[in-house]
């Protein structure tokens, strides 16, 4: 599990990626990992009562690993803005 964690973590990050950016990338890659976690469990509450929020949260999960997806393809400053975009 904690090599999991590592591995989302460090999505995007070279060698020639600097200290300050690298952390940057890392935080933003646990934001997005935990949050996608967080509505992927509790999606299957919301759907047992037939709520409108269910298409959201799916939503919301496709949009947090977009945002993983984009980091580690190494577009770093499109998935910051994007991820800020998405929390509007």
């Amino acid at each position: 599990m904690k090599k999991l964690w590592q591995k989302i973590s460090h999505f995007g990050i070279t060698p020639h990626t600097g200290h300050s950016e690298s952390m940057s990338i890392i935080l933003l890659n646990r934001l997005s990992a935990i949050i996608s976690v967080v509505c992927l469990f509790y999606a299957p509450m919301a759907s047992m009562e037939s709520s409108i929020f269910d298409p959201i949260l799916m939503a919301s999960t496709l949009a947090y690993v977009s945002v993983l997806i984009i980091n580690k393809y190494g577009y770093y400053r499109i998935a910051a803005y994007y991820f800020l975009f998405i929390n509007m």
